[in-house]
């Protein structure tokens, strides 16, 4: 086992994603209470305009593509007449030929663009490193409270159907809105039972809501102990995944990490076009800061090394993905 192998398999090291977000379009059908995302107008980022942004991406050296998007972008009718003068005959199919033209650039996808049917996950699993979706919370009379147009069992079906599709994947849930701790353990337990059946769950976000301009919740920040209890409860209900807690979010993940969280998601020297008010440090900061407490912060690629060694990645991502694992920081892959 070589160096960047040990390190990787150590409990004391910490991993994240050298990452850059592909926002293409802020559209959505939903009006979710506490989203910053969403805008009214707009329309859809045109393929020379998201090759631009790719370029920066490949300058820039990241690994990770984060392709966004606001969630049923194509049942908005200016939307569709966008993509039909286009002639893509649904958005998925767009996003599809948006990851093609990363993988062109040796960047490799991950898509996050809200429910899908099963037709337009096979389609971007070709095309797609890893992809996520988060669950943010199954209690559906709350759901209904702070997001009144997402239907909760949508987005389990996608996550399911993600796992019969062996679509390495990223769920997580958003706390401080509210919820009641019951239905943080509730959507968890969830998460690591279509975990059991179908093993695709390679990390969970456990992400705090955070209020913005746009937002029209409070926050209801968690306290220290609520968070250590929520990372032990994920911990015991799914020992092999990833805990992953956004660093310029949560003020408390230098006490998280400590707690048993093991990955800070995408960093990346742009904004968070989430949570654009919250920007990360640079990764030299968090090195140096993992540093003095005798951790090692250590960069991976958008599909975790274990689903790398089972080969869950397609013909069209796989040349893009071996080149980065031929790179030193990602050797251990292979180990």
């Amino acid at each position: 086992m070589n160096a960047m192998a040990r390190l990787a398999s150590n409990p004391k090291n910490i991993t994240f994603s050298p990452s850059f977000t592909l926002p293409v379009t802020r559209r959505c059908s939903n009006a979710c209470l506490y989203c910053g995302f969403r805008e009214a107008e707009g329309g859809v980022m045109d393929l020379a305009e998201a090759d631009a942004w790719l370029e920066r991406a490949r300058e820039k050296d990241c690994s990770e593509v984060l392709i966004i998007s606001g969630e049923r972008a194509d049942e908005i009718p200016a939307i569709r007449k966008i993509l039909a003068e286009r002639k893509f005959a649904d958005f998925g199919r767009y996003v599809v030929a948006v990851c093609r033209l990363a993988l062109q650039k040796g960047l490799l996808p991950h898509t996050n663009i809200g429910i899908l049917a099963p037709p337009s996950l096979a389609l971007l699993r070709e095309v797609n490193a890893s992809m996520g979706l988060m669950i943010e919370n199954v209690d559906p009379p709350f759901g209904r409270s702070v997001h009144p147009h997402k239907i909760i069992e949508q987005r389990l079906a996608t996550i399911e159907n993600a796992g019969k599709l062996r679509i390495p994947f990223t769920t997580g849930i958003l706390v401080g809105l509210g919820e009641s701790p019951g239905s943080r353990m509730d959507s968890l337990d969830w998460i690591a039972g279509v975990h059991r059946r179908y093993g695709h769950i390679q990390e969970v976000i456990l992400q705090n809501y955070v209020v913005n301009p746009q937002s029209h919740l409070q926050a209801f920040p968690l306290s220290l102990e609520e968070w250590i209890n929520l990372i032990t409860f994920c911990r015991e209900k799914m020992p092999e995944v990833k805990i992953q807690i956004p660093p310029n979010l949560n003020p408390l993940w230098p006490k998280l990490v400590l707690s048993g969280v093991d990955d800070l998601g995408g960093i990346s020297g742009e904004i968070d076009y989430v949570n654009p008010q919250h920007p990360w440090e640079s990764v030299s900061f968090y090195q140096q800061h993992f540093a003095s407490g005798g951790f090692t912060l250590i960069p991976r690629l958008p599909v975790y090394r274990e689903y790398y060694q089972r080969s869950w990645f397609s013909q069209e991502v796989g040349p893009v993905l071996e080149a980065w694992i031929q790179r030193h920081e990602f050797r251990y892959y292979r180990q």
